[in-house]
């Protein structure tokens, strides 16, 4: 899968430098676990190569991973975008109504 957004094109020259000097290429073997739920998240990840599988901790069960049906995660991730999506924009029309000299101007 391709995107139209990566780290040339989504920042800044000066951002994008900024990051670059931070970063450091790295590698994992093959089943590695690189973060767990309820831990403290103190790295960010670009992935250039591989794959990664998230699982979900269910109590009394094993950890679901969503590899098994990639259709079904990606359709899942696409939903959980959209629905995120929808609500910033809501909040920021919100903010545009409240705060902005002539209210947000959008027709919906």
């Amino acid at each position: 899968m391709t995107s139209a957004t990566t780290v040339t094109t989504a920042l800044e020259p000066v951002h994008r430098e900024r990051l670059m000097r931070l970063a450091r290429e790295i590698s994992f073997d093959a089943g590695a676990r690189l973060f767990e739920e309820g831990h403290r998240a103190d790295r960010f990840w670009i992935v250039r190569t591989g794959t990664v599988a998230l699982d979900q901790h269910v109590p009394g069960r094993r950890p679901a991973v969503c590899a098994a049906d990639a259709g079904f995660g990606r359709a899942t991730a696409v939903w959980v975008g959209r629905v995120v999506a929808q609500r910033l924009h809501a909040s920021r029309v919100r903010l545009l109504d409240l705060y902005a000299p002539y209210g947000s101007g959008s027709l919906t």
